[in-house]
């Protein structure tokens, strides 16, 4: 990979990470267990793509989440990305993980010689970029899911790690994402999309162990829930995919330990979060947008689950 490209986005790293030091430093030094690190906190623009340096001095974060999909790419030497369940694995030259938001995870390298770097991308762009492959590969679409779900527990599958067998090939679209990056084109979107998707597609071809029919179809019923939060009943998800609601409603139950009615709270609950941290939409507007007729009715839900009304949980993030 071009060095001149890794030193640019170093120094990039070092120059934005100054500004907001002491403020980080205060979060780690109150927080013994898993925190937050949003993208305003990191410095991180509306951009739908940043990319940051992991440098020694960021080993000491330790146990943390984010408030966006986290790809962490190894250009060079090794890293250790430790997870929610406490293993620990060794990254190598190509290797690749992404990390769901808000998933607990700490990352590590041993010495300045590591050189690893973190694609820190929007839900909007991860979706786009990264949907096409959830269908077809078990480990893919089990993370996938548990991300819809907002499943981001222990037991969840809230990473997934590709052992890269063809560094050489897959180091040319990191490469030609940075610059884009670096670019800031009206398209930047739009580039880096279709850079993402070749990236995910030599990592697929690499993968062999394809998701069985079952499995798939869970993804496509979350997928069609999560796109028709309004309108979606246990019915007409039933009469959608042909059906029997009884059959429908007991499948969920067992591809996802929840009830249909809680698997379609959880994804309005992830949506509402989403759209009330990254949009200005009324809170009644965003209850409608769920399906909910009357705004108390949202209220309740959302505080039931989060401990916070709608209002709150908007204002404390900001």
């Amino acid at each position: 990979m071009d060095a001149n490209l890794i030193f640019s986005l170093k120094r990039e790293t070092m120059k934005e990470m100054q500004k907001y030091k002491k403020q980080l430093d205060d979060i780690i030094s109150q927080n013994s267990d898993c925190f937050i690190l949003d993208k305003k906190l990191l410095g991180i623009s509306d951009q739908p793509i940043s990319i940051r340096t992991h440098d020694l001095s960021a080993n000491h974060a330790g146990f943390h989440g984010h408030d966006f999909f986290e790809m962490v790419y190894v250009v060079s030497g090794c890293g250790y990305q430790t997870l929610a369940d406490g293993r620990e694995i060794q990254l190598n030259r190509g290797d690749c993980c992404i990390m769901n938001p808000y998933a607990s995870h700490s990352y590590r390298i041993q010495n300045e010689d590591d050189i690893t770097i973190n694609l820190l991308m929007n839900a909007s762009l991860f979706n786009d970029s990264f949907f096409s492959f959830v269908a077809g590969f078990k480990d893919v679409g089990k993370f996938y899911l548990d991300y819809l779900l907002s499943a981001c527990t222990k037991e969840g599958q809230n990473s997934i790690i590709f052992h890269n067998k063809n560094p050489e090939r897959t180091d040319i679209f990191i490469e030609n994402i940075i610059q884009e990056y670096f670019k800031n084109s009206t398209y930047i979107e739009t580039n880096v999309q279709c850079y993402l998707i070749l990236l995910y597609s030599e990592f697929m071809n690499q993968t062999s162990e394809v998701q069985p029919e079952q499995e798939k179809r869970i993804t496509d019923i979350i997928e069609y829930l999560a796109n028709n939060l309004k309108t979606a009943t246990l019915n007409s998800t039933a009469e959608h995919f042909y059906l029997h609601p009884n059959y429908l409603s007991n499948y969920i139950k067992k591809q996802t330990g929840r009830t249909f009615a809680e698997t379609l709270s959880e994804l309005k609950l992830v949506q509402a979060k989403y759209l009330l941290l990254n949009t200005d939409y009324a809170i009644s507007d965003i209850a409608e947008l769920m399906g909910y007729k009357e705004t108390v009715s949202f209220h309740n839900m959302f505080k039931k689950k989060t401990t916070f009304t709608p209002a709150q949980f908007r204002n404390i993030q900001k």
